[in-house]
């Protein structure tokens, strides 16, 4: 498994859903070509991209090894076809005009998040985060209510990209090499068809190609690496809390740019949403702040180190028979060179001090230069 990383996994995600916020504006240049077409391209485009970043970061050897165990394959055979389910929907909503409805999917998919977090990996939540996530399901009901039907757009796209989203976290390969096994895995099926077939590609015009190529690359390659890797280094929780922003990036291409319909009971359901993501966010900070507080707090105020030498050896600056002294406390650290007194207690003495600074966190660092 992959050591967490909070900072990068907040990083990848908000690119993430930067990248995914806008990419329907790349597929709209695309809405003459079939679906199926389209998802080949892109998975069999995005295969040979992850190859080359893999050559480049001298990572081939992993995925190597990764593809010759069998167990290990099956068990990414799952993940390959919920990609290649997302993948395919949401081709589908944008060039059949559901962008909005493909935004409502993605404020869906952050409530599922919590929801699967609760149940399969015992993540809980607080009372304020409860309030959030009641507020949200309420606005995405409102939503449900005006289109007259249930929106199964957005629970179906939702869902597949939260089961995608847990089955990432638990994946035991690193997120480029797992993206690479899926895209190798639904590779195959898809250049065996776009062969049989008669393809857009090569019988239209260049745009038209290249924008194919491109499919692999932009909306799919690079997006997916991130949000793979932000799903290993972050809680679900905080999965849910910043892929609010992929969907209001697509609510405003919807509305304002391709002139979906939008009544007026959508954007009430749709501000409860926004409601929710504010408070939600906000009582993650304060209580993130809060507990960063409370471990600086129990740090222990001050530490002493002896470390002896042995006799006749070279410390720093030709002392011997000596020993290097590290103090630490909780605002300053210092170190310094022991000369060879003793004292009632058998341990040196330190009478010159090599460096002094402050700090302003519980880390602390000493080192005989």
């Amino acid at each position: 498994m992959v050591e967490p990383n909070p900072s990068k996994g907040v990083a990848f995600c908000m690119l993430t859903n930067l990248i995914w916020g806008v990419v329907p504006i790349y597929w709209k240049q695309l809405n003459h070509v079939p679906y199926l077409q389209l998802l080949c391209h892109r998975i069999v485009w995005a295969l040979p991209t992850l190859l080359l970043f893999l050559l480049a970061t001298r990572q081939l050897h992993v995925l190597h090894h990764a593809l010759c165990d069998w167990n290990l394959v099956l068990r990414y055979a799952s993940s390959s076809l919920l990609l290649g389910a997302s993948l395919f929907t949401t081709l589908w909503a944008v060039n059949a005009g559901h962008i909005v409805d493909l935004s409502l999917a993605f404020f869906v998919f952050p409530l599922l998040n919590v929801l699967l977090g609760i149940v399969f990996l015992g993540e809980r939540l607080r009372r304020y985060q409860w309030v959030a996530v009641g507020c949200a399901t309420i606005g995405v009901l409102v939503v449900g209510i005006s289109y007259g039907h249930v929106p199964w757009i957005a629970l179906g796209i939702g869902f597949i990209f939260s089961i995608y989203g847990l089955v990432k976290k638990l994946a035991p390969l690193d997120p480029v090499t797992g993206v690479t096994i899926e895209l190798t895995l639904l590779a195959i099926p898809a250049a065996v068809y776009l062969v049989a077939c008669r393809s857009v590609f090569g019988h239209d015009n260049l745009t038209t190609d290249l924008l194919l190529v491109g499919a692999g690359v932009f909306p799919t390659a690079i997006p997916y690496v991130l949000f793979s890797a932000a799903a290993q280094h972050i809680s679900m929780t905080w999965l849910g809390v910043l892929q609010y922003i992929q969907p209001s990036i697509q609510f405003c291409i919807g509305v304002y740019l391709y002139n979906e319909p939008f009544t007026t009971a959508k954007l009430v359901g749709f501000i409860l949403v926004w409601v929710a993501l504010v408070m939600f966010t906000i009582e993650s900070i304060l209580w993130h702040r809060h507990k960063t507080a409370s471990l600086a707090s129990n740090v222990v105020d001050e530490i002493q180190v002896v470390v002896k030498s042995p006799v006749g050896s070279e410390l720093c600056d030709g002392a011997r028979e000596g020993a290097i002294f590290f103090h630490l406390s909780k605002n300053h650290v210092w170190h310094g060179i022991a000369t060879p007194k003793s004292t009632s207690q058998g341990t040196s003495v330190v009478s010159s001090p090599r460096s002094s600074f402050l700090t302003n966190d519980a880390t602390f660092v000493g080192e005989c230069t």
